[in-house]
């Protein structure tokens, strides 16, 4: 039984993670679906969240009123429109980590990386006179690039180093400030500026009246506050969730974990439970439906639900520690069922689990690797998977009965993928995925 923390964590911690490959997907060849764009980080890619939902527009938004006529106020999957009135442009943003331990200096290091996904519909093709009526998808391209970064080893130098797990805010209409979880044991909560820029080569070729859709998304980080919550022994935190009233929930690797509450710009701990977990701790989740209840996991392969309200003085309200096979890896809540919950493990399983009764789970696939992470897709009942060896994997549940059913297998990464979630433009039902792998250092965005 595999209760160790495997290849996760900067693997030997002796500067060799470049060296590394994983054998089941070195080499392999992606069919079927169509890669948008590649990208490479400075260090091991391991976690991904895209962004969703409304967000608020501060000082950069370009003076239109959106639908409501709420100047500064846009949707995440919000079209707009192009000088020519017709071309319409939706831009996605997505948030991925970076970890690795530097071999001269013994230090961990890395940061987050943001990157667009920006569709194009409309408008008229290049080289082409004729037009194409506004709301059509003749006319649809998409395009995959980095548009900032934040922490050492990226370019530009903070405080902020390897970072384990990248969050979105999930307060309303809150899409420009997110949260990293470090190797340093801190948890650091930072601010976005969105604007749109020329493109590089069109700056170098010194065009003038550059229009909008030449423009290209670009990121600034702002460091807002820090909080430690990494706890003893190797001092890292892990994984964090955050609730839609401004709550955190941070574990660490020596098994604790805390909750924490953010206003603006501070963080503070408000409850710590140690020694929830007996080895280290990967996983970590609020309970979207029940207010106080938050669901975690480690390598002792134990997957448990607390009532934090009582501070964990009576401790986990519910305990599982037969069913995986080696450490849990992710504990994920459904958005749309308030008794289901998706966990992951090293044991190459997602299982799916009625927490009114976590005895035995509802259902459980193999996707062919440890489950490091799963994502929900934000409108139906569908899974995103990084698989590490198994590659990207997504996963249709069966709402009724909760069944899982391998949908579609993304083995484009020549190395071990840490991170995979939706990009769901939700005006049209299209998705794509964004992946990431780590020592291959490669992100991936590919049409589903």
């Amino acid at each position: 039984m595999m209760t160790t923390r495997g290849t996760r964590g900067g693997g030997d911690d002796d500067g060799n993670d470049g060296d590394r490959r994983d054998s089941n997907v070195s080499g392999k060849k992606n069919e079927g679906k169509e890669t948008v764009g590649v990208e490479t980080t400075t260090y091991g890619a391991c976690g991904v969240e895209v962004r969703r939902g409304e967000y608020r527009v501060d000082g950069n938004d370009d003076g239109d009123d959106d639908d409501d006529g709420n100047e500064g106020w846009r949707r995440a999957d919000a079209y707009e429109d192009e000088d020519d009135g017709v071309e319409k442009r939706q831009v996605k943003l997505a948030l991925v980590a970076e970890y690795e331990m530097d071999a001269l200096s013994g230090t961990r290091v890395g940061g987050v990386r943001a990157y667009a996904c920006v569709r194009r519909r409309g408008g008229r093709r290049e080289g082409d006179s004729g037009e194409v009526e506004a709301g059509s998808t003749a006319n649809t391209t998409m395009e995959f690039i980095e548009a900032g970064s934040i922490g050492r080893g990226t370019t530009r130098m903070e405080t902020i180093g390897a970072i384990f797990e990248c969050r979105w805010s999930a307060r309303a209409g809150d899409g420009a400030r997110c949260a990293f979880a470090g190797a340093d044991g801190y948890v650091t909560l930072a601010s976005l500026r969105e604007e749109f820029v020329p493109r590089k080569k069109d700056v170098d070729s010194r065009e003038s009246g550059i229009s909008k859709k030449t423009q290209t998304p670009s990121v600034t980080f702002q460091e807002l506050s820090r909080a430690y919550c990494g706890g003893e022994g190797l001092g890292m935190a892990t994984c964090l969730d955050w609730r839609s009233d401004g709550a955190l929930v941070v574990s660490a690797a020596d098994g604790s974990f805390r909750v924490a509450k953010e206003d603006v710009s501070a963080i503070e701990i408000v409850t710590t439970i140690e020694r929830a977990h007996d080895l280290e701790m990967w996983a970590v989740a609020f309970d979207p439906w029940r207010e106080g209840v938050v669901y975690t996991g480690a390598d002792d392969c134990a997957f448990k639900a607390w009532d934090v309200r009582a501070d964990g003085a009576s401790g986990a309200q519910m305990v599982n520690r037969k069913t995986h096979g080696a450490g849990v890896t992710c504990v994920a809540p459904a958005p749309r069922n308030e008794h289901v919950v998706a966990t992951g493990s090293y044991d190459d399983h997602v299982r799916l689990w009625d927490v009114r009764k976590i005895t035995a789970p509802l259902s459980e696939l193999n996707v062919g690797g440890g489950a490091w992470r799963c994502r929900w897709h934000p409108t139906r009942d569908a899974l995103a998977c990084a698989a590490m060896g198994g590659g990207a994997v997504l996963i249709d549940v069966e709402s009724a009965s909760g069944t899982l059913s391998k949908a579609y297998v993304y083995d484009a990464h020549e190395s071990i993928v840490y991170g995979a979630d939706w990009v769901s433009f939700e005006s049209d039902g299209d998705d794509a995925v964004v992946s990431c792998s780590f020592y291959d250092k490669s992100v991936r965005c590919w049409n589903v």
